[in-house]
């Protein structure tokens, strides 16, 4: 080989670029996490006088007490429901939740696609029959047997009675649509599930227009499985295995607004802020952008809570009340070291530039807080049973009391949805898809309860709610409102056609005229009787009107000169 040659030497030059470009990344890196590791040993090596001294350098002192609250323009206000609730039943709660129009263009499309190339005899799946499978789904979680064919069952068995759930859909079809199911065009599970998350989010929005406090907070969709991406174990939580997902709702109704699923490490570096902020302060940002400058009060727990993320709220036009516990980064830490001896008592500090205020609170525990609205002034207390049973009552100041009456919001959601049995536990599946979609229709229902239980004025329990919107959705007519409408206009009876009359046929039973060009999909019906009037017969049957199916009445008028009467507009023959 000739070393001068300039197509060795491009290449060798080329390998020799990225070498160097791989270990400048690599120095990169390195000398980033050198860095983390020396400031936060600094930080560790320093005193308590030099943290004080840090913490009155970054702008923080001690107060007696704050007063003035930065939000006394902004009167506090309840959540909007922006669809007026003309129906107030179970299911129309529900499809206010509901993204109807994007199942209708892309679910049911590309569900009848994957069930066309999966199935030879595949019968095109209908709105209707979808939300009747729905149906189905939830009355499973209503009355929960051992084994899923039971719901088909026809006769009792012993103490367990027969539900007959053939007579709503065939057991055949029933798994037929639970394997063609498909939630996009895309051919990745995990797209299919990111796509239908993010138009849930686009349809809770739509619905309700939040009150003037928002609650963020995380929920788990149970699930063991091992293609499960994302899947974490969380031990702290009730249900401890599964996805996470990130929320945002109104503090009031706890209706559930914005969803973010907890994706791999790899692609939640990715999103927006995360590598400028970090992830706690990214997720807050994210969770909250389509309220913006909207001026409401942003309240959340220690995983979310830090003075950078208070600051970030701040510059993007939202309060915040925020628990501290571990991210201690610019907190007045050392400013707020004195004891506190009994319970209902606490200490503040304030920040000198920004509206912004640190708080150290005794009940129980020791909590902290920062927060950038409300005051420390004597709020709403609290009263506990001591021991010797004895009520005693617990001060609060009322930014402690405002951030106690809705940080718990998501955590009741969660205790609605799955407080019981959810309905990932009864969907019995081996698809990550199936279980995830399973959570996620767990929180519109739940949506729609919660719904209906705020705007509604209803004390209705949870279980009650769920009966009622199975039935509705196993029962619901709504294949039959999207029939094409016939089309008639009046016309005025003439003496020529009121000779026209209905006469039996006999034994013979034909097809009704009528009937068989009426649009597609109404069903064709059989009659022995036809009209006997001019230019009419045998040839031309038509429905007694003792069928009500007033075939007979708009053929021709039904007898008295000059009445009204309704003539059918079509391109089909006329009689």
């Amino acid at each position: 080989n000739n070393p001068s040659d300039p197509d060795e030497l491009s290449s060798s030059e080329s390998e020799a670029s990225e070498i160097s470009e791989a270990e400048a990344e690599a120095e990169n890196q390195q000398s980033t996490e050198n860095k983390a590791v020396s400031k936060k040993k600094k930080k560790n090596d320093m005193t308590s006088e030099e943290k004080l001294q840090a913490e009155k350098d970054f702008g923080w002192e001690l107060v007696a007490e704050h007063m003035t609250d930065a939000r006394e323009r902004h009167t506090p206000y309840g959540p909007r429901l922006n669809i007026d609730p003309i129906k107030t039943d179970a299911m129309s709660y529900f499809l206010r939740f509901f993204p109807l129009s994007y199942v209708k263009s892309t679910v049911l499309l590309y569900t009848n696609l994957a069930g066309q190339k999966r199935f030879k005899t595949w019968v095109d799946l209908t709105l209707g029959e979808f939300l009747k499978w729905l149906g189905i789904r939830f009355f499973q979680e209503v009355v929960r047997l051992p084994s899923i064919d039971m719901y088909w069952r026809e006769n009792s068995n012993g103490m367990i009675p027969g539900l007959n759930i053939g007579r709503i859909m065939k057991r055949a079809r029933f798994w037929e649509i639970n394997s063609s199911l498909q939630l996009s065009s895309d051919n990745d599970d995990e797209k299919q599930v990111l796509a239908f998350i993010s138009i849930l989010n686009d349809a809770f929005q739509e619905a309700v227009t939040p009150g003037s406090h928002l609650t963020v907070d995380e929920s788990m969709i149970s699930s063991r499985h091992r293609g499960l991406k994302g899947k974490k174990k969380i031990k702290r939580k009730p249900r401890p295995v599964g996805v996470e997902v990130k929320n945002l709702c109104d503090a009031r109704s706890r209706i559930k607004l914005v969803l973010e699923k907890a994706e791999e490490g790899a692609i939640m570096k990715s999103k927006d802020f995360t590598q400028s902020l970090g992830s706690t302060t990214a997720t807050t940002l994210r969770l909250t952008k389509p309220y913006w400058g909207t001026h409401r009060t942003v309240l959340g727990d220690s995983w979310f809570g830090s003075v950078k993320t208070c600051q970030e709220l701040s510059d993007r036009g939202l309060f915040s009340i925020l628990s501290v516990k571990t991210a201690h980064v610019n907190f007045p830490k050392e400013t707020l070291s004195c004891n506190l001896s009994q319970p209902g008592e606490w200490v503040v500090a304030k920040h000198k530039t920004k509206d912004m205020i640190a708080i150290k609170y005794k009940d129980k525990k020791v909590f902290t807080f920062v927060a950038s609205c409300s005051t420390t002034a004597e709020g709403t207390p609290r009263f506990r049973v001591n021991r010797k049973n004895e009520k005693v009552e617990i001060k609060r100041p009322k930014v402690m009391t405002e951030w106690f009456e809705g940080a718990g919001a998501i955590d009741k959601f969660n205790h609605a949805r799955t407080g019981g049995v959810g309905l990932e536990d009864t969907w019995c599946t081996k698809s990550p898809k199936a279980c995830q979609l399973a959570g996620l229709l767990g929180f519109v229902e739940t949506n729609g309860f919660l719904a209906k239980k705020h705007f509604g004025y209803q004390d209705i329990e949870h279980n009650t709610y769920r009966e009622q919107l199975s039935n509705q959705l196993m029962e619901n007519k709504m294949d039959e409102l999207e029939q094409p409408k016939i089309q008639y206009r009046r016309v005025l009876a003439t003496d020529d056609q009121l000779d026209h009359k209905q006469t039996h046929l006999g034994n013979s039973k034909l097809r009704c005229f009528m009937c068989a060009n009426a649009p597609e999909g109404r069903k064709t019906h059989y009659t022995r009787w036809y009209c006997s009037g001019p230019n009419c017969g045998p040839r031309r049957p038509l429905c007694s009107p003792n069928t009500r199916r007033r075939c007979f009445d708009r053929h021709i008028t039904i007898g008295f000169p000059k009445k009204l009467y309704r003539k059918k507009i079509s391109d089909q023959p006329s009689a």
